[in-house]
């Protein structure tokens, strides 16, 4: 039986493995099954435990997907770039890690017909998803990003990674705490946990 996973904390509310199984059964895939794996500290020693399993995929999902990076035999070049990893791959030297979500959210604003060109773009988050979604505005040609976090080192920590790439952007840093403040935004992306799982009723905008 091939083994795939999604790790994170917390995956409770995750209906991946609904997904995933669901598409395996769809196409007659009987050898692989797709599970959820709570992982409180992510160590070398976790990946090194999926690796002796041949565990041949892995998800990432909050809060490991920049901190599993260091664990990796090796990144994939765009994943590199954006600075985080969500999808893990099976070698027997090691797992690659890649970015998939930047994917998903392109196709979600092009589905909804969202232009970002030239358009000032509120990030609320600056942890991995963060990055995803700075990457994205950035590769798209928004006007302004706007970084907004509780920690403002975090935020200054995810632009300093972005000006190595996209030296003359337009990148702003704001508190979490005045983000109200911030005017004459037109796209709003939250990247935090506020909105889903147990913090489902919850915005970083109240």
């Amino acid at each position: 039986m091939k083994k795939y996973i999604l790790i994170g904390n917390p995956v409770s509310h995750s209906i991946s493995p609904i997904i995933h199984n669901t598409f395996f059964k769809d196409i007659n895939e009987n050898d692989k099954i797709y599970k959820k794996v709570l992982v409180e500290h992510l160590t070398q020693n976790t990946i090194n435990d999926f690796l002796n399993q041949q565990i041949q995929g892995i998800n990432i999902t909050v809060p490991y997907k920049i901190d599993v990076i260091k664990y990796l035999y090796k990144i994939d070049e765009y994943a590199k770039i954006i600075g985080c990893v969500n999808t893990l791959k099976y070698t027997k030297n090691g797992y690659i890690g890649y970015n998939t979500d930047i994917n998903g959210l392109e196709d979600s604003f092009y589905e909804n017909n969202i232009n970002i060109q030239n358009k000032k773009v509120l990030v609320i988050g600056a942890g991995g998803s963060g990055y995803t979604a700075c990457f994205m505005a950035l590769k798209n040609k928004a006007k302004t990003v706007t970084i907004a976090n509780r920690t403002l080192q975090n935020a200054q920590n995810l632009k300093n990674h972005f000006l190595r790439y996209y030296p003359n952007a337009n990148i702003d840093l704001v508190d979490l705490k005045n983000v109200h403040n911030t005017t004459n935004i037109n796209i709003i992306i939250n990247t935090t946990t506020l909105g889903f799982g147990q913090n489902i009723n919850k915005s970083p905008l109240q």
